[in-house]
């Protein structure tokens, strides 16, 4: 990231869709964003010509959508740049970014801590999570912003005594073994779930199918109480506890919130909930860590830059923790908002 101090611009190389999430996280409206684009000419008297050129433009931000695991960012608003003079000022636009786009982000006033969530680097590489048990095995992709369902499979338990349905099973692990190739690659880590022996032989059959073409990959067994679709959180959390994911962002956030909950439980004097607490306790230099929903902040970002400012003002930290995992579901829980504090103010914690 390069960022100038006088035009208060920062350019971002997005380089994975983990890069996207923060984008969409830290824009908000009014800011000016200048990236490369293309637009539908127009003739004399308006009408389209049919044909879009590229060019490069800048427009204020009105609305961002970013849906989860699309690989796409769309800023919409007027343009306010037209270097190469397209007679499109005025008139709406919207960019779409994507890994591998250069964007320059102008605000009025950066945060130092927006500043630090664009210099954080992303994971660039993929973990995958298979959760598996005699009735069912599930598929789903850990991005720093939370989980991607992929694709489930239903299993049909075999008996014990029937070696033909012994055989069947076999030959459905199997099956699944090889639609699971596609989804695993060297840059990939992959997580196998569930109870008992079942998830070390999917392992060994994904194995030998990889060696065979030349592809080694990371791996590990995690044991869970079930497998399947609802295996796939437990996994995620005993892997997080185990220490696999530590490059993940969602590990760095989920012990974030285990620690708010932590001094929850201590004492809850120190910690501030719901945003007046919250605002109360920055504007008198009380709060060591806030720590905000990624939900809340775009949907309430005028209301909160005045807290984080006075938080980084006396020396605080802040902490954006994304929505799409279970701890962050839980921040959300409590209203998407709050702070560990110096020290014991019981006003706060009864709020």
């Amino acid at each position: 990231m390069g960022f100038d101090r006088k035009s208060n611009a920062a350019t971002v190389q997005v380089t994975s869709p983990n890069d996207l999430w923060v984008l969409e996280v830290l824009l908000s409206e009014g800011d000016v964003v200048t990236a490369r684009t293309t637009r539908m000419l127009k003739s004399p008297d308006g009408t389209e010509r049919g044909e879009r050129v590229p060019t490069t433009l800048s427009v204020r931000v009105e609305k961002t959508v970013f849906e989860p695991f699309m690989n796409a960012l769309r800023v919409t608003g007027r343009v306010v740049e037209d270097p190469d003079e397209l007679g499109v000022l005025g008139s709406y636009h919207t960019l779409v970014v994507e890994a591998g786009s250069t964007l320059t982000i102008r605000k009025d006033e950066w945060l130092e801590g927006e500043l630090e969530e664009l210099q954080r680097e992303a994971f660039g590489g993929e973990v995958v999570i298979i959760s598996v048990d005699y009735e069912e095995v599930a598929l789903a992709k850990m991005w720093d912003y939370g989980i991607q369902p992929i694709a489930s499979w239903r299993l049909s338990k075999p008996r014990k005594e029937d070696l033909k349905d012994q055989e069947r099973f076999e030959r459905q692990v199997e099956k699944i073994s090889e639609e699971l190739l596609g989804h695993v690659s060297p840059n990939t880590f992959v997580i196998v779930a569930g109870p008992g022996y079942l998830k070390q032989k999917v392992l060994d059959g994904l194995k030998r199918r990889l060696e065979a073409k030349g592809v080694s990959f990371e791996a590990t067994l995690v044991d869970t109480e079930y497998g399947g679709v609802s295996g796939v959180k437990q996994a995620v959390n005993k892997a997080v506890d185990a220490g696999f994911l530590r490059k993940l962002r969602v590990t760095r956030e989920s012990e974030v919130v285990d620690g708010l909950f932590r001094e929850i439980s201590r004492d809850e004097a120190k910690v501030a909930i719901g945003l007046d607490a919250v605002k109360s306790a920055a504007e008198n230099g009380a709060v060591d860590t806030l720590i905000v929903s990624s939900r809340l902040l775009k949907a309430s970002y005028s209301q909160l830059k005045p807290v984080m400012r006075a938080v980084e003002k006396f020396g605080g930290r802040v902490e954006v923790v994304g929505e799409h995992h279970e701890k962050g579901e839980q921040l959300v829980g409590l209203g998407g908002v709050a702070a560990i504090l110096r020290y014991p103010i019981r006003s706060y914690s009864s709020s």
